[in-house]
Formats: structure tokens, sequence, C-alpha cells
């Protein structure tokens, strides 16, 4: 979980320029994509939290990857640097596949 707030973080670097995968990198956009995202995961993991059944684990997982596919989409908006943000988004992709379903 914590890879989950470290890539949020990144995220929030992520700014403003022409991105060549179709999406429109304003920060409004990325903000709304990824605040849904992030709501997602939050929910799915109260959701397992609360009852820890096999079902909620595996929408927690898929919440988790949905998020880190919503902010590769982003990948080519970013001002940071290109190896940091590919070892944060390839952490992340670990603790998701590492939850315990």
């Amino acid at each position: 979980m914590k890879k989950f707030v470290f890539l949020f973080a990144l995220s929030l670097a992520l700014s403003s320029c022409g991105g060549d995968d179709g999406v429109d990198c304003n920060s409004s956009e990325f903000n709304s994509i990824i605040n849904q995202e992030v709501a997602a995961v939050n929910a799915a993991g109260q959701a397992w939290a609360t009852d820890p059944t096999t079902e909620n684990c595996n929408a927690f997982k898929q919440a988790a990857q949905d998020y880190i596919s919503a902010v590769e989409d982003f990948g080519n908006c970013n001002d940071i640097s290109q190896t940091d943000y590919n070892m944060a988004i390839q952490a992340a992709r670990e603790a998701a596949n590492s939850i315990p379903c």
C-alpha cells in the first residue's frame, strides 16, 4: 500500500504538456481521472479490510491495477525523471501483484 501512496505522490508531480497517446495532459483532466481512480482504490481497500473475502481482495487488486493504468496514460506528460517514473510504476505493479488474494 505504501508503494501506491508513493505512486500517488509521483502522479501529483505530473504537469501539463502535450502527450502522444491521445490523453489531454491538462491538470483538470488529470486530476479528474486520477481522483476517480484513487477513490476506487480507497473504496475497494476499505471493503476488503472490512470484509476480507477473495472477491473483495480481487476487487482491490483490480482497482490498484486500474489506477496504475490511469497513471501510465499520462506518462508522456511528466517533467520528472523518466527513470524515477518507470521505477515507481514498476514498484506499484509489484505491490498490486503481491496483494494476497
